[in-house]
């Protein structure tokens, strides 16, 4: 099971000096959307290798960093 409330540090390429938080129910609400097919593999990076990494459409990389246990 997700804990939602996970805290976790996003940076992105194009601004690599600053960062943002956000917990992991706010990820999949506000940034992606419930439905979007690059949360299961972003949740499964997460937990295997402590950091998950997305590129968009742009080639923009987001790098994302648990700051809390990601399961629950």
């Amino acid at each position: 099971m997700v804990n939602s409330k996970c805290r976790i540090e996003v940076t992105c390429s194009k601004r690599p000096m600053q960062t943002v938080t956000k917990t992991w129910s706010a990820i999949g609400w506000e940034w992606f959307g419930v439905n979007h097919p690059a949360l299961p593999g972003l949740l499964s990076q997460m937990i295997s290798d402590g950091v998950g990494v997305y590129t968009d459409e742009h080639d923009i990389v987001y790098t994302f960093t648990p700051l809390d246990n990601i399961t629950a």
